[in-house]
């Protein structure tokens, strides 16, 4: 802003400048014209003066011819002189005339001078009238000019004051920055001693934290194979498990194609029985009847007993699974499917991270294929089913644990 205000104040001193310089030359150039005026008309009157003098000089000169030829006159022994007076004469005739018109040409001149002078003494009259009007019109916008100067550099006083001070201000804040920079520097120093000495902390302690990371890298080596182990573990549990489980479904199975093929021979000779009483009479009517019941018992007996040990094992898979932590064993119950024909079962198991315990054989009793009688079938088809499903019982019990 002041830089501003300075080019303008020195654009407009130049104006002024050259105003000034304007009219200086326009005031010279006046003199000078006026000057080669009176120049001018004295070089006039000095010719007419010389003109005159030769006018007179030359009416003096045929004065003297006059004379000249009169005497002469009077003395007629010189022709030759005769006729160079009357040339001389005629000559000077000649002159005076040419003097005559030179003057009348300068009187001419004279006049049309006078002329030119008195319109250039008019048009001189009028461009002073207009230089001075535009001197008064320069001088008055120099003096508003110069006014508004005054208004600027007051302002611009005002100006470098309120600078003065905003300095001083910043100068008072540049000492307080510097005083907090060397406050910060301090403690910058102070801060960088503390970062040393813990760094050296560190370094004395960075052995220490390497070997646990060695140990903890071994430990978690340690459970992650141990982890593999009970996972191979679980495995081959469930894979003997499966086996033990088709094992005994073959046996099932092959028992209850056993007690399927005896009731049907035992059905079919009741029936023979049944026909041959019909002819006979109604004593062995009652006793077959009772032994063709008791077998329909015996068939469909089985499978409530099946029924019944599986409700029960699902109601002990409930509570254990109660009692046991989700976050050390992730356990499923088992799942009994059976059917009634021919009385297979299955059952599955996931378990993470146990302890591996025991686990008990099923004892599977071989069964004769020929049965003699219906109390012996009937008694050890009931003792093996009883057998399979403690044994059952007593598996699911050492898993769950």
């Amino acid at each position: 802003m002041d830089r501003g205000r300075v080019k303008s104040y020195r654009r407009r001193s130049s104006i002024v400048s050259q105003k000034l310089q304007v009219t200086d030359r326009s005031f010279m150039e006046i003199d000078e014209a006026h000057s080669i005026g009176k120049n001018h008309g004295g070089c006039i009157l000095g010719i007419r003066t010389r003109l005159k003098d030769v006018s007179n000089g030359l009416a003096n000169s045929k004065e003297l011819v006059k004379v000249l030829n009169r005497v002469c006159g009077l003395d007629d022994k010189h022709p030759s002189s005769m006729s160079l007076v009357s040339a001389l004469y005629a000559e000077l005739d000649r002159t005076g005339i040419h003097v005559d018109q030179l003057i009348r040409e300068q009187r001419s001149n004279h006049e049309g001078i006078e002329h030119l002078m008195r319109r250039f003494a008019e048009q001189k009259l009028v461009w002073k009238r207009s230089e001075r009007d535009r001197i008064h019109d320069t001088v008055a916008c120099i003096a508003e000019e110069l006014e508004m100067e005054k208004k600027l550099r007051r302002g611009t006083e005002r100006l470098n004051k309120k600078l003065g001070k905003e300095l001083a201000d910043t100068a008072v804040a540049l000492s307080k920055a510097m005083k907090e920079v060397e406050s910060e520097n301090r403690a910058k120093e102070i801060l960088e001693q503390v970062c040393d000495e813990l760094a050296r902390g560190i370094g004395e302690e960075r052995a220490t934290v390497e070997e646990l990371k060695r140990e903890l890298a071994k430990a978690h080596e340690e459970m992650e194979k141990e982890r593999e182990m009970l996972q191979f573990a679980d495995v081959l549990r469930e894979e003997r498990v499966q086996m033990k489980l088709s094992e005994a479904k073959y046996h099932f199975e092959e028992k209850n194609a056993v007690v399927e093929k005896l009731r049907n021979e035992l059905e079919a000779y009741l029936g023979t029985k049944l026909n041959e009483e019909n002819v006979h009479g109604s004593l062995n009517l009652q006793r077959i009847r009772e032994l063709k019941a008791y077998l329909k018992k015996i068939d469909f007996g089985s499978g409530q007993m099946v029924k019944q040990v599986a409700d029960k094992l699902n109601v002990m898979d409930g509570e254990e699974c109660e009692a046991v932590d989700s976050a050390d064993s992730d356990l499923h119950p088992i799942d009994l499917n059976m059917d009634n024909n021919d009385m297979c079962y299955k059952w599955s198991y996931a378990r993470r991270n146990i302890a591996e315990g025991g686990s008990n054989k099923f004892p599977i009793e071989k069964d004769s294929k020929e049965r003699k009688s219906l109390s012996e079938t009937k008694y050890l088809a009931s003792q093996a089913e009883a057998h399979d499903y403690e044994d059952e019982i007593k598996r699911y019990r050492s898993v769950k644990s």
